[in-house]
């Protein structure tokens, strides 16, 4: 997410059958774990400028689970285009790594309104090979230079189970160039969760995440954080 200020439980250790790691890591990754704007879950209505392109990675951690995410994307077209893989620990075991591709269009539709839409589509190495594919339509309203709100509303769609609603609502605020500060709730896999970050502009095409997300229907460890995104020209 960007404004325009500078431009842009631990579990038991024996072996568990695949299919099994593979649930507890769709648990573990966020709604939008590849949307652009980091590691956040709710996605804003805007996309790299015309030559631009990017690199976000960041750690996310439960307890002793651990999600590793790299995911780089450009201006292609008039949208921008991302891949992205993930590698995911449960405990002392590796689930089944995820790739995957996004496309994203975004337009102004009057000043401080924009609207969306994002595709993306996961595959899981191994069984059951495709994970998700996801439809999304973001829309974001900036009243203020340094406010914004986003809206979220989507559908995923498994090839094994039934398909999902997503949907979530984030507010961003970034009091000067270099820090800013973002609240987000979102339903995604099983439940409600909610999350509180912190942005940090080391310079105009450098920042720096942390963040702390929770689950709002269990009791189960909260989930923190860590992030860098750079963007850079062609």
């Amino acid at each position: 997410m960007r404004f325009a200020l500078p431009t842009r439980r631990p579990f038991a250790t024996p072996a568990r059958p695949r299919r099994q790691l593979a649930l507890y890591a769709a648990l573990l990754l966020p709604a939008t774990s590849h949307a652009a704007g980091g590691h956040h879950a709710v996605d804003d209505a805007a996309i790299l400028d015309v030559g631009e392109c990017q690199v976000e990675t960041w750690v996310e951690r439960q307890a002793g689970d651990q999600l590793l995410h790299l995911g780089p994307a450009c201006r292609v077209l008039g949208m921008e285009a991302g891949l992205h893989v993930d590698r995911i620990r449960l405990g002392r075991q590796t689930a089944p790594g995820v790739a995957g591709v996004q496309l994203k269009w975004a337009q102004e539709l009057q000043p401080g309104l924009s609207v969306g839409a994002l595709w993306s589509a996961d595959w899981q190495h191994g069984s059951p090979g495709q994970a998700s594919q996801i439809l999304l339509l973001p829309l974001t309203w900036q009243p203020h230079a340094t406010l914004a709100l986003h809206l979220n509303i989507g559908r995923e769609f498994r090839p094994q189970a039934a398909d999902r609603t997503r949907h979530g609502l984030a507010v961003e605020w970034q009091p000067n160039a270099q820090w800013q500060l973002l609240a987000e709730q979102w339903r995604d896999a099983v439940e409600p969760q909610r999350r509180l970050g912190l942005r940090f502009f080391a310079t105009e095409r450098l920042s720096l995440d942390v963040s702390r997300a929770t689950r709002l229907c269990a009791q189960r460890p909260a989930r923190w954080a860590l992030g860098v995104n750079w963007s850079f020209a062609r």
